[in-house]
């Protein structure tokens, strides 16, 4: 097996250069075949586990973050309160895929 074998690009990469536009085309045929996976934010996955969470506030509206620090929940860092981090920032962070 090659290191090119059954990329949609091996014919480019082992024949001539001349049909570029055509290569462009495969390449933006497989990228709308293969879209990225968005992971989760730590808001979202939160709110999946525990929809009826109550949400913080700011100027008396709710946001869209839990009402409690990131960091005693999932751990991974210093709490909020001595830090003084932006909590939406914190929360609207991604997860890494294995968590």
């Amino acid at each position: 097996m090659t290191r090119c074998e059954g990329c949609v690009l091996e014919n480019y990469c082992e024949g001539s250069k001349d049909n570029v536009d055509g290569e462009v085309a495969i390449v933006e045929q497989w990228a709308k075949e293969h879209p990225e996976k968005k992971r989760k934010t730590y808001a979202e996955d939160f709110f999946s586990k525990y929809p009826d969470a109550p949400h913080s506030t700011k100027n008396g509206m709710e946001t869209d973050r839990p009402a409690a620090c990131r960091m005693v929940i999932y751990g991974g860092g210093p709490l909020c309160i001595t830090t003084k981090c932006d909590c939406a920032a914190c929360w609207n962070e991604e997860m890494e895929a294995s968590e």
